[in-house]
């Protein structure tokens, strides 16, 4: 299945390319001049020998630092193992371009069979780690969907003893006297990548941006997003000084065009792959991208011009260009949820509407083969679908972005509703007694909101029950905790009517179950997961003491209001939707000023990183 997406849903800023001013590119451009004086061609052999010689190395000092390579031992799993991992690392990740397929599997084969020609590339071995660090963590995920496994009595990246290993080095297992749980499946494997990575910044080459990305995006695992975000800004440079984006002329002789085309598409998916990191890194983080736009003329990911053998090389084009547009489209998000917090209703639905469209536009662009609804659950075409579990993380990542954008306007509703309480001046209606406008334009794209939340909350009970959920995955978390906000929130920020109605059954039992998804991450270890627990035990107190006095009007005698507020407990089944127990929501609401929190929430300029 080939994913055909066109540029036009791709409206990104192009960068401006400065001249190189440097005295090598100065006489690079003089070479060039004095041959082509001579020969009458500048794409001549000798001006083109004569010109790189100059303009791509300089002199520069050498330090003991580069030559300075630590003693590290080096540990291989099981071959069948490898193997096993680097089937599930393709289908867990290849929506982003990470090396060259076909070539890497080549080479781990030789790395077992021979394994000393290899030992002395720290860069390969370091990449390989991080591979298998990233797909033991989603290998290891599925396994414990399926099976609750100890995880505190098991090394996370520790092999059956009975299979002999093809090690360089085999290190002693290290013993932990921590009695907090484990750190994620693979962290052995990443942590012997961090200790073989060694780039030279002066001579950088296009693994090195590999390896970067591979440890970026492990990172998330660790909910090291500062560090991911630090490795996600070196890549770029390195992009950037390796002109990834540039594609080499091709030469004249055929049987050379071939190998040159790869390598083109090879290093314009790797930029892409740089860049993706880095900005839902950076937007993550509410902090400014390392590479600002994108360079002129840079086309998206293709299979233009390829062989049909070479094809193994790469994944899905689609694939990628869809994690690029969504990319950009949720930096335009958080910065147009920064614009509506303090604004009329006429003046925000004009500002977020071209977001909302631009959303739409992406959404009606995805070909028949790949576009999917969620009403129901999650759609068994989609997981028998080429690339199942990535369509659904990249569905995930599109309800997230209306999550961003329409989050500000529960925010807004709530601090009415407190600020009202600190006034002592309570609402006097129930829900039910509220009047509804069913074309109010608030509601409509607050019901909007709830939806994609509902969505995405559907995917992850469906990845899970497919045993294809990335249990100790930063993003599954965050979209867990994003999507089980909103829907608590509804039930005082939307009013119940006749086209809506955020207490149904069918949603408390969707809140239940994926409220005790989110609890069973945090429980085998998620650092994400544990603190997204936490917040969103917070929102589920608050919730519950809103609810309660919106309910209780200053009018009603002591005995009627004790009764209602039994009654209140009863409808609205909060023990079902595993809200925090009374003593825990008292003193979470005592301790806490909420109107000053909600009042900085709406003045602040809005992050994404909750």
């Amino acid at each position: 299945m080939s994913i055909l997406l066109t540029d036009t849903r791709l409206r990104i800023i192009k960068e401006e390319e400065l001249e190189d001013c440097s005295a090598e590119f100065f006489v690079k451009r003089l070479r060039q001049l004095s041959w082509t004086a001579t020969s009458g061609d500048p794409n001549s052999k000798q001006a083109k020998e004569s010109s790189s010689a100059s303009a791509d190395s300089y002199t520069y000092s050498r330090l003991k630092f580069d030559f300075l390579q630590s003693e590290v031992s080096f540990r291989l799993p099981p071959r069948p193992y490898a193997f096993h991992l680097l089937q599930a690392f393709d289908e867990g990740f290849s929506e982003y371009h990470w090396f060259l397929r076909k070539r890497f599997r080549e080479r781990i084969l030789l790395t077992y069979s021979d394994p000393q020609s290899q030992s002395h590339d720290r860069n390969w071995l370091c990449r390989v780690s991080v591979v298998l660090a990233l797909a033991e963590s989603w290998n290891r995920s599925r396994m414990s969907s399926a099976v609750h496994m100890d995880l505190a009595e098991k090394h996370p990246a520790s092999l059956p003893q009975k299979e002999a290993a093809v090690p360089l080095t085999l290190p002693p297992h290290s013993q932990s006297t921590s009695q907090t749980l484990p750190p994620p499946p693979g962290s052995d494997f990443f942590e012997q990548g961090l200790m073989l990575l060694k780039m030279s910044a002066e001579e950088p080459v296009p693994e090195d941006v590999e390896a970067l990305c591979l440890i970026a995006f492990y990172c998330y695992s660790l909910n090291r997003r500062k560090t991911a975000y630090s490795y996600a800004s070196q890549s770029v440079a390195l992009a950037k000084l390796l002109h990834l984006h540039k594609p080499h002329p091709l030469p004249k002789a055929p049987d050379q065009q071939r190998q040159v085309r790869v390598m083109n598409e090879h290093r314009k998916r790797l930029w892409w792959t740089s860049y993706c990191m880095d900005r839902m890194i950076s937007t993550e983080l509410g902090v400014a991208a390392a590479v600002s736009c994108v360079p002129e003329g840079m086309q998206l990911p293709s299979f233009a011009g390829l062989d049909a053998e070479d094809l193994e090389e790469f994944s899905d084009p689609g694939l990628l260009t869809m994690q690029t547009q969504l990319c950009e489209i949720k930096r335009n998000v958080v910065r147009t949820a920064a614009q509506h917090v303090d604004v009329d209703d006429e003046r925000r639905l004009e500002i977020i509407k071209p977001c909302l469209d631009t959303l739409q536009e992406w959404r009606s662009s995805l070909p028949p083969q790949v576009a999917f609804t969620f009403e129901e659950s999650l759609p068994t075409r989609l997981m028998e679908a080429p690339h199942g579990r990535i369509l659904a993380s990249t569905y995930m990542r599109y309800h997230q972005c209306f999550i961003l954008l329409l989050r500000p306007l529960y925010l807004q509703k709530l601090s009415s509703i407190v600020q009202k309480r600190r006034l002592n001046n309570p609402p006097n209606l129930t829900s039910s007694d509220t009047p509804v406008d069913a074309d109010d334009p608030m509601r409509a794209v607050k019901i909007q909101c709830f939806q994609a939340a509902r969505n995405n909350c559907k995917i992850l009970l469906g990845l899970w029950n497919y045993d294809k959920i990335a249990k100790f995955g930063y993003w599954e978390s965050l979209h867990l905790f994003s999507g089980l906000a909103i829907l608590a929130l509804a039930r005082v920020s939307i009013e119940e009517g006749k086209d809506f109605n955020p207490n149904s059954e069918d949603d408390v039992a969707l809140y239940t179950r994926t409220r005790a998804l989110l609890r069973e991450m945090a429980r085998v270890g998620n650092p994400a997961a544990k603190d997204h627990d936490v917040l969103l035990s917070d929102v589920e107190a608050m919730v519950k003491r809103i609810s309660r006095e919106e309910r209780t009007t200053p009018r009603q005698s002591s005995v009627e209001e004790t009764e209602g507020n039994v009654g209140v407990e009863t409808d609205l089944s909060f023990s079902d939707f595993m809200f925090s127990d009374g003593s825990a929501d008292q003193q979470i609401w005592s301790d806490k000023d909420w109107e000053s929190i909600l009042s900085t929430l709406l003045g602040a300029k809005i992050k994404c990183n909750i």
